[in-house]
């Protein structure tokens, strides 16, 4: 009986779950382990568990198994939908200090950018992975500040910004007095109020 709720517990958060959170529902470590033996999860890193019918999701293994890590850039970009092309690489923001040896030991790719803590701290919100796990990104409008930033340091595509703004500028949750704050804060206002004249 407990195993069908265990079961059922998982299913209801996406399909996917962390040794940590199941404790916190009620359920012993060791009942997740013996459905692992069976073969009804299976585990996708150190603490995260799947059903097996779960789809493959990288956003949700890595924000399950290291809660500080914040999608950025352009992950946070395509989790909003304001690009459509899944980036080949993971990239997350953490604060200052944080060690990430083991992240990119299992991410090899995987982009880290160590802020102080008012900047980390700066637009962060929850939402969902592609197959639905709660996750932390940057806010559309702290995503957009970061895109102006990469292409002045020379690491954004023209063509990336001209449609993730074109994009953000059609979204009716967009929030312009968020964006001129941030772009404030981030050192990017000029830019953000010339792209503001431009597209208005």
């Amino acid at each position: 009986m407990r195993k069908e709720e265990l079961i059922s517990f998982i299913g209801d958060h996406a399909g996917r779950t962390t040794t940590s959170a199941v404790i916190k529902a009620g359920f012993s470590p060791s009942l997740l382990q013996l459905l692992e033996r069976q073969g009804r999860v299976i585990q996708e890193s150190r603490g995260v568990y799947a059903l097996p019918e779960t789809p493959i999701d990288d956003f949700a293994v890595l924000a399950l198994r290291w809660p500080k890590a914040v999608f950025s850039y352009a992950n946070a970009l395509y989790l909003h939908g304001l690009i459509d092309l899944v980036p080949g690489f993971m990239e997350i923001s953490l604060p200052q200090k944080y060690r990430h040896d083991s992240i990119c030991a299992e991410f090899p790719d995987c982009v880290v950018h160590h802020e102080n803590p008012q900047q980390y701290s700066l637009g962060i919100m929850e939402g969902p992975s592609p197959t639905g796990t709660i996750v932390k990104m940057h806010d559309l409008e702290r995503s957009i500040c970061d895109l102006v930033i990469a292409r002045r340091k020379g690491a954004a595509d023209p063509h990336l910004i001209s449609s993730a703004l074109n994009e953000y500028f059609d979204r009716t949750d967009k929030n312009l007095p968020n964006l001129v704050r941030y772009a404030a804060l981030l050192g990017v206002e000029e830019a953000i109020r010339t792209y503001l004249e431009v597209l208005s």
